[in-house]
């Protein structure tokens, strides 16, 4: 069971998302951390196929990893957002 602490509320457990394709063992179905879950879910039912993600536990940002090797980083609020930004300034 997974705990995390989000938006002053507590959100426990893990919820199943349907996966965009069958993993290699055939399965179709992976739990993921509640508070991500809708996330993940609309990723994989747009065809997206996450292979494995975290909500951060309040400690950090989430993510989503993808097949093709990209990560999704989640912000849990806009000054988290804009902290992320500011490690990541754009080039001229």
């Amino acid at each position: 069971m997974t705990m995390c602490k989000r938006h002053g509320g507590t959100y426990e457990g893990n919820l199943p998302v349907k996966l965009a394709h069958p993993k290699q063992n055939g399965q179709q179905i992976a739990h993921v951390d509640a508070c991500i879950q809708p996330i993940v879910q609309a990723l994989n039912d747009a065809g997206l196929q996450t292979l494995n993600c975290c909500c951060g536990h309040g400690q950090r940002p989430g993510w989503v990893a993808l097949e093709d090797g990209r990560h999704i980083l989640i912000a849990d609020d806009h000054k988290t957002m804009r902290k992320m930004d500011a490690d990541f300034p754009l080039l001229s």
